[in-house]
């Protein structure tokens, strides 16, 4: 026999004597109709984790047919990454340009 909460209104209580009482039809159908919503809620569930599932998959699929296309294009070029145009900067004009690009004075938050 399974497990399950005792609910007071479909379950009929113990007695000192005779240990159980006998649960009346409509305690009986009333139970049986809690499960059964039960049963399609969890019918429900399943569905849709099923149907994210398959989303989830085709997603990481789509992720990696870009990824082969990148290396691809990656593959293709030939000339290294750090002569591809790019002017080498230094440490001070990095600071420099950073610095400069800050607004002097203004209004400042303290709390």
């Amino acid at each position: 026999m399974s497990k399950f909460t005792r609910i007071r209104t479909t379950i009929p209580p113990r007695t000192y004597g005779s240990g159980r009482k006998a649960a009346t039809p409509a305690a009986i159908l009333l139970r049986m109709s809690f499960l059964e919503l039960e049963r399609q809620r969890r019918v429900q569930e399943t569905e849709l984790l099923s149907a994210r599932a398959i989303k989830l998959q085709s997603r990481i699929e789509e992720i990696d047919r870009e990824k082969l296309v990148l290396r691809q294009a990656l593959d293709q070029t030939t000339e290294p990454l750090g002569s591809a145009g790019a002017l080498p900067v230094t440490r001070a004009a990095a600071v420099r340009s950073s610095n400069q690009s800050r607004p002097r004075g203004g209004f400042a938050i303290r709390y």
